[in-house]
């Protein structure tokens, strides 16, 4: 995420009570409910536009080859295997690729997949037919796969200490404080309200003209508040599509 200023949950409660008329939490619903609402809202949006991503360096589990992906983790996007000094020249590090159906989810160096040493070739692993599935050019390759949530490695990845995991974020863990970036603040607060207005609706049917003035508000099509949101955080990233855009013309000649 290009952005760093950002507010708190506390700032879209404030903000959503008052909208809802409902500032000192007589309506039936705690500052507690609130607060979960807020979260809640921010895990949507994180789920729906991949917008938070994290890089995590953890050690390696160097006995059992897996580990749980972390808390609030839903997307792994790439994964490096290292000593402890991975971004000096000449430091050691390798990629850790996915192998297909790789499983030792019961821990330990044994494993099945759909291809292995000596079977059929794969793609990437044995393209040739020759050595092992270990090597690839001459080269050690390290490499595992995630199922319901479990990371599983294969043996050689023993020979470093650490795993750094870049993923995608729901945006901190259960009950833990969160920052939301000021470049959605408005949509995580209407995605807030939505969700309060809801609840409220069932103590009170007068709150459903608000649900529908903030159901409009934020879902209309093209020109809602969540559609403007996606839209924004599509469009960011400029520094690096320049970039990217001048080397794409750089190679035409």
């Amino acid at each position: 995420m290009e952005s760093n200023e950002k507010v708190t949950a506390y700032d879209i409660v404030a903000e959503v009570s008052m909208m809802l008329n409902d500032t000192d939490f007589k309506q039936g619903l705690s500052r507690g409910y609130y607060l979960n609402a807020v979260q809640r809202s921010f895990e949507t949006l994180n789920i729906q536009t991949f917008m938070t991503a994290v890089t995590r360096d953890i050690p390696f589990p160097e006995k059992q080859l897996t580990m749980d992906m972390p808390d609030d983790a839903f997307n792994v996007r790439e994964m490096y295997l290292h000593n402890g000094v991975c971004c000096q020249p000449g430091s050691d590090m390798a990629i850790v690729h996915w192998k297909r159906l790789y499983n030792n989810s019961q821990g330990g160096p044994g494993y099945t997949a759909l291809k292995k040493e000596e079977q059929a070739n794969d793609y990437l692993y044995n393209p040739w037919g020759i050595g092992t599935d270990m090597q690839f050019d001459g080269n050690p390759l390290y490499w595992g796969n995630i199922e319901n949530g479990l990371i599983m490695f294969s043996s050689n990845c023993r020979k470093y200490k650490y795993v750094r995991i870049v993923y995608n974020s729901m945006g901190g863990k259960i009950g833990e404080e969160i920052n939301i970036p000021r470049i959605v603040r408005e949509c995580i607060t209407l995605m807030t309200a939505k969700r309060v207005c809801t609840a409220l609706m069932a103590r009170d049917k007068n709150y459903a003209t608000m649900y529908q003035a903030i159901t409009g508000q934020l879902d209309a099509p093209r020109t809602g508040i969540m559609d403007e949101a996606k839209l924004t955080l599509n469009r960011m990233g400029t520094w690096k599509r320049n970039n990217y855009l001048d080397r794409s013309e750089t190679n035409k000649y």
